[in-house]
């Protein structure tokens, strides 16, 4: 790091990295304006490039609201939200309703 840095140690990048510059990432409950947003973005772009699916999200929800990675929102549409995935068989054969 000290060539990359002249002047810095690597405990010195290191916390500078995990103060300033990574993003806290908290977990939280999707709310129904997130599903929403999500859906709207991703009907605008497709389901494929989710780290700009995210950054758009992230950028339509207000300042102090939570951040979305890529993954999040993939996993959020896959298990939750697409239209076309048919939920009716899982849900009448699943162990609980037998």
């Amino acid at each position: 790091m000290g060539r990359i840095f002249p002047g810095k140690s690597s405990d010195q990048c290191k916390a500078r990295w995990q103060s300033l510059l990574k993003v806290n990432l908290t977990k939280a409950p999707w709310t129904q304006e997130e599903d929403r947003l999500l859906s709207q973005i991703i009907q605008e772009k497709g389901p494929k490039k989710w780290k700009e699916i995210a950054f758009e999200l992230n950028k339509k929800m207000e300042p102090n609201k939570v951040f979305r990675q890529g993954k999040q929102c993939r996993e959020r549409w896959i298990n939750h939200l697409d239209p076309t995935i048919n939920r009716y068989f899982l849900l009448k054969f699943s162990p609980l309703n037998m």
